[in-house]
């Protein structure tokens, strides 16, 4: 019921403000993400998104819902996986209703894209270490490697790592 409730508080308002100047920029680099300096897999992503769902403010908004959403759901996995249950529900509870998890879910940037790959990832190489399957560790990899073809600056979280 929860997860529900936090869906709906990222959907309300979505397209309410209009774009921004980096979500102009959005734009731009969803039409040509060959052109950017950026990272390329969230902007590849939303060339063909664009294509379908055309550009307004909550079209080219939903993808960083999605991953918003989706990174609630990787917090509450990972905080079960490294404590109990309680925990990771407890965490899922407090991104979900975090002012800047929100703002970042309706904004039309990479960074929702970025914080899914990298819970996941996380998650997953906790549970490469402790079960040891090559499975976990080829999910872990490609996870990753998705994590760095979204943000660049990724690779400083990778390295610490």
């Amino acid at each position: 019921m929860s997860f529900f409730c936090f869906l709906l508080l990222r959907l309300y308002r979505l397209s309410y403000h209009d774009f921004w100047y980096d979500e102009i920029g959005t734009i731009k680099y969803a039409y040509y993400p060959w052109r950017t300096w950026n990272a390329p897999l969230y902007w590849i992503m939303l060339h063909f998104w664009i294509k379908i769902f055309r550009i307004s403010e909550f079209s080219l908004r939903f993808p960083s819902l999605i991953f918003s959403f989706l990174s609630i759901i990787a917090v509450f996995f990972l905080g079960k996986a490294l404590f109990s249950k309680k925990v990771g529900l407890l965490a899922s509870i407090f991104m979900g209703i975090s002012p800047f998890h929100l703002w970042y879910a309706q904004e039309a940037r990479d960074y929702s894209m970025l914080l899914f790959w990298g819970t996941l990832s996380s998650y997953l190489l906790f549970r490469a270490i402790r079960k040891g399957e090559l499975k976990l560790w080829v999910i872990f990899t490609i996870v990753s490697l998705a994590g760095l073809y979204t943000y660049s600056r990724k690779q400083i979280l990778c390295t610490i790592l």
